[in-house]
């Protein structure tokens, strides 16, 4: 088990991670939503490079501390230096020598699906491939923890395919698998449970398959005290004060939350009733926004303003 215990970073006064404790249990994928600060900061804990102060972070009841690393945790960095000049056999010979693994370098590029290019150098790959073969350096390591960084960052659909089949296998292994992310989409897409790093709390991610949602709403079992959002297969809910403000495109509406969006099935008439209570605003037919989240209004002429955040939202009266 990775288990992260009452762990807080903040820089400059700004804060980079709440304080907060979260596990990851073997043959569980858990994906961690979060901004690149929160990652990196992460990262620097479980590496080694930066001691968790307060909290500590622990794997099977061993605390990571500086300067120490922990060879039972695999790193897939989104970031990897590769050695270009060298083919991918002889990278993946180097490999297996360096961790004595009993892995053969044909099951490794097998997996990976790099059988027929084995003599190709690495910098005559192209980036998805890279990464594959990137994959089998863990492959050799065979760590009892594996921390995936934006893992499918600019992938092909063919990688992507093959790194996520990688991943199931590694979960029936027992392998913990955390996978650190800032977009919502790869977190539901891969795993089994989602938390999402805000400024100030880390939260669960509500999930549902979408037969299951939808056959609720039919039936009304229950009322929707969450705002629903669909991402491929499955339902996200999220919480009214996490959403920056909801715009209509072209027909759809759309729940923007830290610079994403996420479709969703209510129409504006039904989220402005809905969320009135929350402090939401209906500032325009084509926009509702949270008050809460607006930084500053500025007029510009008596027929036109702009709200002011992250984002900026612009309309005309």
């Amino acid at each position: 088990m990775l288990f992260f215990q009452q762990i807080e970073k903040y820089k400059n006064n700004t804060p980079v991670l709440p304080l907060c404790s979260f596990y990851v249990l073997p043959s569980e994928m858990v994906a961690l939503h979060a901004g690149m600060d929160a990652q990196k900061q992460l990262l620097s804990y479980l590496t080694g490079e930066e001691t968790t102060s307060p909290g500590a972070v622990y794997l099977n009841k061993h605390q990571l501390t500086s300067g120490s690393p922990l060879p039972e945790i695999g790193f897939f960095f989104l970031d990897f230096g590769h050695y270009e000049r060298l083919t991918i056999k002889e990278c993946l010979v180097f490999w297996k020598r360096l961790y004595q693994s009993s892995l053969s370098v044909e099951a490794a590029a097998g997996l990976l699906h790099l059988n027929t290019k084995q003599k190709t150098r690495i910098k005559d790959l192209t980036y998805s491939e890279q990464k594959r073969v990137q994959c089998c350096l863990i492959l050799f390591q065979n760590p009892a923890a594996i921390v995936l960084e934006e893992w499918d960052q600019n992938l092909d659909i063919e990688s992507k395919k093959i790194i996520l089949a990688l991943l199931m296998k590694w979960k029936k292994e027992n392998k913990v698998l955390l996978m650190l992310t800032s977009n919502m989409e790869t977190a539901l897409t891969a795993s089994d449970l989602v938390f999402r790093i805000t400024e100030t709390t880390v939260n669960t991610v509500n999930m549902e398959d979408s037969a299951d949602g939808e056959s609720a709403a039919e039936g009304n079992a229950f009322v929707f005290t969450k705002i629903p959002a669909k991402v491929n297969d499955k339902m996200i809910l999220f919480d009214p004060p996490e959403i920056d403000y909801i715009e209509s495109q072209d027909g759809k509406v759309l729940l923007f939350i830290n610079n994403e969006s996420f479709p969703c099935g209510f129409t504006l008439n039904e989220l402005e009733s809905k969320l009135q209570t929350y402090g939401f605003f209906r500032c325009h037919r084509s926009y509702i926004v949270n008050l809460q989240k607006v930084r500053e209004v500025i007029t510009w002429t008596m027929q036109e303003s702009r709200l002011c955040r992250f984002p900026k939202i612009k309309w005309n009266s």
